[in-house]
């Protein structure tokens, strides 16, 4: 599977208290690094997150999730090749830059 900003992909992600791990949608932010390693941020069906960007069909290029969602655009996490399970689509480049538009303020990014 070749992965690329701006898919939207499944990934295991571990708990951040180490306590357990959860298979969940995530749009992955960057390219892969030299260890294999991705930034990633979750995606929900909650609507009640502050940061959260809604996330309809019509901001897929390509492919799509089955229920509506919001990407959390103030969670970021570093994932590995091995984590991810499969592929959903990818995001138009207004729906990443819109992601990046709630992110970049929190962490610092242009």
């Amino acid at each position: 599977m070749v992965i690329s900003p701006g898919d939207v992909v499944m990934v295991d992600v571990q708990f951040s208290d180490q306590s357990g791990h959860k298979q969940r949608p995530a749009l992955v932010l960057t390219a892969m690094d030299a260890n294999g390693d991705f930034l990633v941020v979750p995606i929900t069906t909650s609507s009640n997150h502050a940061n959260g960007v809604l996330l309809d069909p019509g901001r897929f290029a390509k492919g799509g999730l089955p229920r509506q969602s919001w990407i959390r655009a103030d969670l970021v996490y570093t994932v590995n090749t091995a984590t991810f399970v499969k592929q959903f689509g990818t995001l138009k480049a207004e729906a990443v830059k819109e992601v990046l538009k709630v992110l970049c303020p929190k962490i610092g990014c242009k």
